[in-house]
């Protein structure tokens, strides 16, 4: 499920980035107020950037939200516990998503 919502996804920040910038730096014709091409652009970066990211360093912030979740209580500790198995789900459909996507899977085509 991460696999394909990441595949999907990633089509939607890609096209944020690219357009959002291509528009506000004139690559693209048309107009370019900040709030239509610059702040969409940052965000399609921000959330590439923080998915890719999770190759690397899904271990040390599955680890700092598991202090988190030890050091809370009650409905703050659950909520904690379940933001702790993010940083691995998004490393697994990541790489399943690249796996995909290196093979040429017609799913993803």
């Amino acid at each position: 499920m991460v696999c394909y919502e990441i595949l999907t996804y990633g089509v939607y920040m890609a096209a944020l980035a690219i357009c959002g910038f291509g528009l506000w730096f004139g690559v693209l014709p048309g107009t370019a107020p900040i709030g239509v091409t610059l702040v969409p652009a940052l965000f399609g970066v921000a959330v590439i950037t923080i998915v890719a990211s999770m190759l690397f360093f899904d271990v040390p912030i599955e680890r700092y939200l598991r202090k988190r979740s030890d050091r809370s209580r009650g409905r703050a500790q659950r909520r904690w516990q379940r933001a702790a198995a993010l940083p691995h789900s998004l490393q697994g459909g990541f790489r399943a998503a690249l796996a995909m996507v290196r093979r040429r899977d017609p799913a993803v085509l």
